[in-house]
């Protein structure tokens, strides 16, 4: 090692005329002293008596943080958190019950009718957009058998083992539309693409809505990007019964943990005034499949979007909760210190 070409870089470095003499020798003294009684400062090289927790914080000096949790500490974040929760509740709640909903049973009168008629009034102006879902009641959904016949690599476009995959439906003679592929050709497969449970009792109704006028259904638009990822054609676009890419079958393949199914239909970009509208449905799916009602709902929405009451709820027990938790722990600890208090006394 070249020890005088380090020595002629440390003189150069103490020759600089940026340094006095004094700064100098509390560089060297710095650097002579032991680390464990070193004290920087965030600033400049230099010793120090005493340096404040701040300086030494922005300094990255700190060798830990110890965080000691008090009652008064508990009492105070588990109201803030409580305040906070209550608050967004309170607004999301309030948001959820000024929103317009219009709900339309139709399985059981609609059943055993291929083209079904209803009537319906909307009782206050609905403001654009309208969206317009459809809830299947009893349908359970988060079964296990329905939502392992939901196979990702499939319908994201490769190829599968129908039986050891969808051991329940994997034959096109069990799906819905047997001979016809998604592209418009005619089907000689026997096994079905994309299979399973999920794809066997996908909702087939459509509807219609006028009044003087007939409202168009807007059914594209409708997912986040993050969902419609998920998806992709196969490469032989024709093998398939279903367009995995429209986000109308995309909509039915998302898992739901609820007893009901409540998806995304469309929506209508206008205006639905008070008054009377007709309803038209192409009725093809059977409630005898699940056993519940089908029902057509319209929500207007809002400036923090559609209807969000359960959030708004759950967000209004938590604040309860952390409100009673931290009542609970002043009550204990107020008692605690009583009671030492009086054993002090005596």
């Amino acid at each position: 090692m070249d020890y005088n070409k380090i020595n002629n870089t440390s003189s150069n470095i103490f020759n600089e005329s940026q340094f006095d003499q004094s700064r100098q020798e509390d560089v060297v003294n710095f650097l002579r002293e032991p680390r464990t009684n070193k004290k920087l400062s965030y600033q400049y090289p230099v010793v120090q008596e005493a340096t404040s927790y701040w300086d030494q914080l922005l300094a990255g000096r700190l060798d830990s943080i110890s965080l000691i949790p008090t009652t008064k500490c508990a009492v105070f974040t588990l109201f803030l958190i409580s305040f906070y929760m209550g608050l967004f509740g309170l607004i999301l709640f309030g948001v959820s019950t000024n929103i317009q909903e219009v709900r339309i049973p139709y399985g059981q009168e609609c059943d055993q009718q291929t083209y079904c008629k209803i009537t319906f009034f909307v009782e206050e102006l609905m403001v654009t957009p309208v969206y317009i879902y459809y809830e299947l009641s009893n349908f359970y959904s988060n079964d296990l058998n329905f939502v392992q016949s939901i196979n990702k690599d499939q319908l994201m476009g490769y190829d599968i083992d129908q039986k050891k995959y969808c051991p329940n439906a994997y034959l096109q003679s069990q799906m819905i539309r047997q001979n016809l592929s998604a592209s418009g050709h005619h089907l000689f497969l026997d096994y079905a693409n994309p299979c399973g449970l999920a794809a066997k009792y996908i909702f087939n109704d459509t509807f219609l809505i006028q009044s003087d006028i007939e409202f168009k259904i807007n059914i594209t638009a409708l997912l986040l990007p993050m969902y419609k990822k998920q998806f992709k054609r196969h490469q032989y676009y024709f093998k398939q019964w279903l367009d995995v890419e429209h986000e109308y079958v995309q909509s039915w393949f998302i898992p739901q943990i609820h007893s009901s199914r409540f998806i995304l239909y469309g929506l209508i970009n206008g205006n639905l005034n008070r008054g009377s509208y007709y309803l038209y449905i192409n009725n093809q799916y059977p409630i005898k499949i699940f056993g519940g009602e089908k029902t057509l709902v319209l929500q207007s929405a809002s400036e923090l979007g559609t209807k969000g009451l359960t959030i708004g709820l759950v967000l209004l027990g938590g604040s309860g909760f952390c409100a009673l938790s931290a009542l609970l722990i002043y009550i204990i600890k107020r008692n605690k210190t009583k009671t030492q208090v009086q054993q002090e006394q005596i």
